[in-house]
C-alpha cells in the first residue's frame, strides 16, 4: 500500500495516542524521577510557548509556520508526544496552520494534561 500525504492543509494524526508511555518510562529509568520531572515540566512550558506562537500565525506566514512547527515537533518527539509530533510535522511540511488550528488546540490541551498527570504520579 502506498502512503499518501493528506491534501494541502488537511490534518491527520494517530488515533488515541497522545503520549508514548514507553518513551517516558525509559527516561525515568535512565535519568531518575527528579531529572525527568524537570524535563517534562520544561517540555510543557516549551510546548505551550511554541504551540501558542504557532496558533498565532496564519497561512500567509509559511516560513514562520515551518520554523515554529519544526521546534514544536522536536520538543514533542523528544518526550514521546506522538499526536502533537504528528500534527507539528504536518504543519511543518505543508507550511499551513489554518485548517489544523482546532486539532492543534485540542492536542495541546491533551498533552499538557497527560504530562502534568505523569509528573504528579511520579511526584
Amino acid at each position: 500500500m502506498v502512503s499518501q500525504d493528506p491534501p494541502h492543509g488537511a490534518i491527520s494524526v494517530p488515533a488515541d495516542e497522545v503520549l508514548d508511555r514507553a518513551v517516558v518510562d525509559v527516561l525515568y529509568d535512565d535519568l531518575g524521577t527528579e531529572v525527568v520531572n524537570g524535563i517534562l515540566l520544561t517540555a510543557v512550558a516549551d510546548i505551550e510557548r511554541h504551540g501558542t506562537k504557532l496558533l498565532g500565525l496564519t497561512d500567509a506566514e509559511p516560513e514562520a509556520i515551518r520554523r515554529s512547527a519544526h521546534v514544536l515537533a522536536g520538543v514533542s518527539a523528544a518526550i514521546g508526544a506522538v499526536e502533537l509530533t504528528a500534527l507539528a510535522r504536518q504543519m511543518e511540511r505543508t507550511c499551513a496552520v489554518d485548517h489544523g488550528r482546532e486539532a492543534l488546540q485540542a492536542a495541546l490541551r491533551r498533552i499538557t494534561s497527560e504530562l502534568t498527570a505523569v509528573v504528579t504520579a511520579h511526584g
